[in-house]
């Protein structure tokens, strides 16, 4: 969780169909939410690189930055991507993270987010 003009790091580890880590060829992330209507916005265009984390393989990750004027819904959507190698197929990991108004108290924001890792 995070407050608007904090930052949000998303981390993805993609591992294959026995559990170990692979290093993908093209990590890509999106982000997105809804506005008041129920429209999804995107913040982060599809296709967006990623960054390997060092010394971490299969490990990547995306920082972003809650705009300070952030007004839509709580809750912002990564879809991170990338195609495993050997076997030709597209991995796909979803994950959220929720936003809060930057004057909504001392202690709101100041948690960590925490990944699912799903392969």
């Amino acid at each position: 969780m995070a407050s608007a003009g904090e930052i949000v790091t998303f981390h993805v580890l993609f591992l294959d169909g026995l559990n170990n880590r692979i290093i993908v060829p093209d990590p890509t992330i999106e982000i997105f939410t809804f506005n008041q209507d129920g429209d999804r916005v995107d913040l982060v265009v599809a296709g967006t690189e990623m960054t390997e984390v060092g010394g971490d393989a299969g490990r990547y990750a995306y920082t972003y930055t809650i705009p300070s004027d952030y007004t839509l819904d709580s809750r912002i959507y990564a879809l991170m991507q990338a195609t495993d190698p050997e076997s030709g197929f597209t991995i796909l990991v979803e994950d959220s993270s929720d936003v809060y108004e930057a004057d909504a108290g001392p202690n709101v924001g100041r948690g960590r987010m925490t990944s699912r890792f799903i392969k």
